[in-house]
């Protein structure tokens, strides 16, 4: 009787996890750039444009993170999250980051589920 509950709950994972593939797959790659830097609202911050696009077949979000090349901790970076990308599609998101320098380059990247 212990054997074929452990069957059943083995199969009811492995069907999740087949169901969670299901569900993700084909969003992304995302390729991402940073498109322009300029001054922000409030003294010492950037408003950092960026291109977001979908190489995948099936449309999806990506979380992308700002940091700057020379912080290897990655301790000043900045996570974002895009809206929902059709495959193919290619959005600009802005986003003000504070303690930032339009002198200074920032490295994006994205990346789906």
């Amino acid at each position: 009787m212990h054997g074929t509950v452990v069957l059943a709950v083995g199969t009811a994972i492995a069907g999740l996890a087949i169901a969670a593939h299901l569900a993700v797959a084909g969003i992304g790659p995302f390729t991402a750039r940073l498109a322009s830097m300029t001054p922000g609202s409030t003294a010492g911050s950037v408003v950092a444009t960026i291109e977001v696009r979908n190489d995948g077949r099936t449309t999806g979000s990506a979380t992308c993170r700002l940091s700057d090349p020379a912080d290897a901790s990655l301790i000043r970076s900045t996570v974002l999250y895009s809206p929902p990308i059709a495959p193919g599609a290619t959005i600009t998101i802005d986003q003000e980051i504070a303690d930032a320098s339009a002198n200074r380059p920032l490295t994006v990247t994205c990346l789906g589920p």
